[in-house]
């Protein structure tokens, strides 16, 4: 079964960036987060973690997403110039109602987290509080992991599969090959009495 894989990144200089994997396979609109951690860099060093990620995961990255305004123009313009990486900017607008949309496909397992490789995002899941005005996370509080996912998250089209239909079951194969044989000598009955016809 072939698999599709995204990065998220999330870039700081005072902060941690953070590198968020999400995967999916044909026939599976389930999103699967498959590592997702912090990390300290800089602009310089960051294609060494992006290219050790491509390592992992051999058929690369459909997209790589990430913010890049701010403190993260730096790192995609330094990807792009001297490593020729392109870095997606991630949508940013409408963050709480993205949240609430991740928090519902988690629940209905059409999101899967993968516990051992996501320990920091499960961590910034448990401990991030809404702000006053529930339209983002309070201020203060480490969301990189969780920013990361997130971009990840909504770029992703996981949802744009199409579980296969099961096998057909024995009784199943066999009332469609009884089916098709009736039609079969219906139709030669059907041909035998227009000649019949056409000779009188």
């Amino acid at each position: 079964m072939t698999w599709t894989h995204l990065l998220g990144l999330d870039f700081g200089i005072r902060d941690r960036c953070a590198a968020t994997v999400v995967g999916w396979r044909d026939g599976d609109p389930t999103l699967y987060v498959i590592e997702s951690y912090k990390f300290i860099s800089y602009p310089s060093k960051m294609i060494e973690e992006i290219r050790a990620l491509e390592v992992s995961y051999p058929g690369g990255f459909i997209e790589k997403v990430g913010d890049v305004g701010g403190l993260g123009k730096a790192f995609s313009e330094e990807l792009l110039q001297r490593h020729s990486v392109y870095i997606k900017p991630a949508e940013k607008q409408g963050k709480a109602a993205a949240i609430a949309l991740f928090n519902g496909d988690l629940q209905r397992q059409r999101v899967k987290i993968v516990s051992p490789r996501c320990k920091d995002l499960l961590q910034e899941m448990k401990d991030l509080p809404w702000s006053a005005t529930k339209d983002r996370e309070a201020e203060g509080y480490p969301c990189d992991a969780a920013d990361s996912c997130l971009y990840a998250f909504r770029a992703a089209r996981s949802y744009l599969e199409v579980v296969p239909p099961p096998p057909p079951t024995r009784e199943q194969q066999i009332r469609a090959e009884s089916e098709a044989e009736w039609a079969r000598v219906a139709a030669e009955n059907n041909a035998q009495r227009d000649t019949e016809w056409f000779n009188e």
